[in-house]
C-alpha cells in the first residue's frame, strides 16, 4: 500500500512514515493543500491503513452541494423533514472525509463542531442523541491562518480545529522532482488498466515507464494548476486505446467533434452536444457507483433531484 505513495520530497516521505501512527489514532485530521494534490488520495490510504479499512469509505463534498444537501448528507433526516429515515454519514462506523467543509454555513460548522466535541449527533427536528461512530478527516485547499484571517471558519470550528494535527501537502510546482516518479507510475497504471491484448500505447512513454526527453521537460516545465489530478489528465490524453474502447468514450468524441467543428468553422448547438457528453459522464458515474443515486449525486456535485433529472427518472 505504501507503494502507491510516490514521491521523493520530504512532505511525501514524512506522510509514510507516520501513517501507521495517525492511521490508528481516532483522532480526528486536518490534509491542507491545493486542488488536485491528493488530500483525498492520501485520506483513502489512512482509511485503508486503520481498524475500519475493511469497511466503505464515506466523503461529502461541502463546495459542491446545497445547504440542505450538506445537511442531510451530514446529519441524516427522518420525518417530517424528509419522507423517509436516513442516517447522515457522522453516525456510520467508518472513516469519514469532510471536504472544504469552510463552504459550509457557520450553522452547519458549528453543528460539526458540537457533534465531535460532545461525540454525538442530532438528526434534523429528532431530540434523539445518536453516537458519533465516524473517525473525521478534513480536507481544506487553504492553510487554517488563512481561512480565519478570510473569517471562512466559524469561532466553534476554529476551537474545534486549531489542535488537531495537520498534514500540508505541496503543490506540484514545489515538488518537480516528483513529477518523472509520478508520470511513470500513473502511465505503467494505465498500461495495466487498459493493455490485454497488448494493442494500447502511451505517446512518449513505452511500457517500462521510460520517457522521452522531450515529454519529460515538457511536463517539468508546465505550471499544473490542479497538480497531480492534472497531470494524470494529460496523461490520459497520451493514451491510444483499441478502436472499439475509444468509441465507447462518447464524452471523448464529443469533444474532438466539437473542437473539429470550431477549427472548420462550422455551426453546431454546444448545449445539444454538452448535454450528450455529460449524459456519457453521468452513466459512467452510475456505473462507477453500482446505481447508488445519493452517492452519484455526491460524486458530480449535483443535487439528487437534478442527477434523476438528468437521467430521466
Amino acid at each position: 500500500m505504501l507503494d502507491e505513495i510516490i514521491g521523493a520530497h520530504p512532505a511525501i516521505k514524512r506522510f509514510r512514515r507516520q501513517l501507521p501512527l495517525i492511521a490508528n489514532s481516532s483522532t480526528p485530521l486536518l490534509f491542507i493543500g491545493e486542488t488536485g494534490v491528493g488530500k483525498t488520495f492520501l485520506a483513502t490510504h489512512v482509511h485503508a491503513a486503520g481498524p475500519m479499512g475493511n469497511v466503505p469509505l464515506e466523503s461529502l463534498n461541502c463546495a459542491n452541494l446545497s445547504e440542505r444537501d450538506q445537511r442531510v448528507g451530514l446529519f441524516g433526516g427522518e420525518p417530517p423533514v424528509l419522507t423517509t429515515w436516513r442516517r447522515g454519514i457522522l453516525e456510520l462506523k467508518t472513516t469519514v472525509i469532510l471536504k472544504h467543509l469552510d463552504c459550509a454555513s457557520a450553522f452547519i460548522q458549528d453543528i460539526v463542531a458540537n457533534s465531535l466535541m460532545t461525540s454525538t449527533v442530532y438528526r434534523p427536528s429528532s431530540s434523539k442523541q445518536i453516537p458519533l461512530s465516524a473517525k473525521v478527516i478534513f480536507t481544506f485547499r487553504s492553510p487554517i491562518p488563512e481561512l480565519e484571517l478570510k473569517k471562512r471558519l466559524s469561532p466553534k470550528l476554529l476551537h474545534l480545529l486549531n489542535p488537531l494535527k495537520r498534514i500540508h501537502i505541496p503543490s506540484l510546482r514545489k515538488r518537480r522532482e516528483d513529477i518523472p516518479l509520478l508520470t511513470r507510475h500513473h502511465a505503467l497504471k494505465c498500461f495495466h488498466k487498459y493493455d490485454t491484448l497488448g494493442d494500447v500505447s502511451i505517446r512518449g512513454i513505452d511500457r517500462n515507464g521510460s520517457m522521452d526527453s522531450d515529454l519529460l521537460d515538457l511536463l517539468k516545465s508546465q505550471h499544473w494548476e490542479e497538480n497531480i489530478r492534472e497531470l494524470q489528465a494529460f496523461l490520459r490524453t497520451l493514451v491510444l486505446l483499441p478502436f472499439k474502447e475509444e468509441l465507447l468514450e462518447r464524452e471523448k468524441l464529443e469533444l474532438a467533434m466539437m473542437m473539429m467543428m470550431i477549427e472548420a468553422g462550422q455551426e453546431f448547438s454546444l448545449p445539444s452536444r454538452l448535454a450528450r457528453a455529460e449524459r456519457s459522464l453521468v452513466e459512467r458515474a452510475v456505473k462507477k457507483l453500482n446505481r447508488h443515486k445519493v452517492k452519484v449525486a455526491q460524486l458530480l456535485g449535483i443535487s439528487h433531484r437534478a442527477f434523476t433529472r438528468k437521467m430521466g427518472l
